[in-house]
């Protein structure tokens, strides 16, 4: 059973994933409390896998590992993560799908009117 929707570099699901981890931590507080900064991002690495996600997760243990230490809070993990896995313009994106989704054989500002 998988636990949290991994990230494979797909970009439609880090805010899936995103979510998922934080409803996770919630829901095991005594485990992963703010302070409790690594055991966060470690948990959340071993859903990082594959495909793009794999060597990423790769270079950034390699590179925490050499440093000995991991990048620092789990916000700024979730930004790193965000900057590496977000889609470029995902407003614009949501604006162009909107404007182009079909409803009835009709673009959706057509269906509108």
């Amino acid at each position: 059973m998988n636990m949290l929707t991994p990230i494979m570099g797909d970009r439609k699901k880090l805010k899936e994933f995103l979510i998922e981890t934080n409803m996770y931590f919630t829901m095991n507080e005594d485990t992963y409390n703010n302070n409790n900064n690594n055991r966060q991002i470690i948990f959340a690495l071993f859903f990082i896998k594959n495909r793009t996600a794999g060597p990423w997760k790769q270079s950034f243990w390699t590179q925490a590992r050499e440093n000995k230490t991991l990048v620092g809070t789990w916000d700024e993990f979730k930004k790193m993560l965000r900057d590496s896995f977000s889609a470029p313009d995902e407003e614009g994106n949501t604006v162009t799908k909107i404007e182009t989704e079909t409803m009835s054989g009709q673009v959706a500002n057509e269906y509108i009117k």
